[in-house]
């Protein structure tokens, strides 16, 4: 059986992840969500840091910050 403190860390928080998206569409690409999810949280964590990560690394090899399918000038 799991403890409850593995438990706890599956639990995705909503507004955090929110507020890490909300930041990435202003071009904010220091917020990260937490690495320490477990389960289906911590794939979705994860997945949401490596594609803030591959933005942050095409923007400052390019000059554009590419959101969705649409790049702005940076």
């Amino acid at each position: 059986m799991e403890s409850t403190s593995t438990q706890a860390n599956d639990i995705l928080d909503p507004s955090q992840l929110l507020e890490v998206l909300n930041a990435f569409k202003r071009g904010e690409f220091e917020h990260r969500m937490p690495v320490d999810q477990t389960g289906v949280a911590g794939k979705i964590a994860d997945t949401v840091n490596d594609l803030l990560d591959l933005n942050q690394r095409y923007q400052s090899k390019s000059g554009h910050v590419a959101i969705g399918t649409t790049q702005m000038q940076g």
